[in-house]
């Protein structure tokens, strides 16, 4: 189930039936779809946040995961972690296209102007840069071992990514996809995300642990 949580009360005020393991929710950019990756179920669920009910479940393939939809909410990615592509869904009739962009990719972050897809590519420990115009890779960059979330600056310029098994952070600079800064932060970084207000970057470390960071 995925559960919507009234902020203002701060109580669930909605309770929503998904898939089995449901891990990654994205809602599009126009506010008209709330889609959620269903790890056990191998599907996503697409719902309606009008009618606020499920509108399509599509099949993914093994362990669907990261989830990334285009500003002008037109499409979305999925990565498909326990194969080798991402799924393009097209959110006007839900047509799925296929992007080979390597085994395992786990998290997935878009461009500011949609035009390059970003992935992490767990075993290999690396990030790709996938130019979705030309329809081919840019170029992939080790970061660490087990390559896991993925998040991106504001203004698109730089990447953050933990390394699971190398309890790491790297920051990688998009515009040549080379890793400028690695630091050790925790025993298993597990999640990342970026601040775009303050700056920051936090850490979500999977013995229970947030840590912040400046970025210079």
């Amino acid at each position: 189930y995925l559960s919507r949580i009234n902020l203002e009360k701060n109580q669930i005020d909605a309770v929503y039936p998904v898939g089995s393991v449901p891990k990654v929710v994205k809602v599009s950019p126009d506010n008209k779809y709330i889609l959620v990756s269903n790890w056990c179920s191998y599907t996503v669920t697409i719902i309606s946040v009008e009618t606020q009910k499920t509108v399509k479940s599509i099949k993914i393939g093994r362990y669907p995961r990261g989830i990334s939809i285009s500003s002008d909410s037109k499409y979305a990615y999925v990565a498909e972690m326990g194969g080798n592509r991402i799924h393009q869904i097209d959110l006007a009739d839900f047509s799925v296209k296929y992007i080979p962009i390597g085994s395992n990719p786990r998290a997935i972050e878009l461009s500011p102007d949609n035009s390059t897809l970003y992935a992490t590519l767990n075993i290999s420990g690396t990030v790709i840069a996938w130019d979705l115009v030309a329809n081919k890779a840019i170029k992939t960059v080790a970061t660490g071992k087990s390559a896991r979330s993925l998040a991106i600056s504001s203004d698109g310029s730089a990447l953050f990514v933990v390394n699971f098994r190398s309890g790491t952070l790297s920051k990688v600079r998009t515009s040549d996809m080379k890793v400028v800064q690695n630091i050790k932060v925790c025993a298993e970084p597990i999640g990342v995300t970026y601040d775009s207000v303050n700056s920051r970057t936090w850490v979500a470390c999977y013995g229970g642990s947030i840590k912040v960071f400046a970025n210079q």
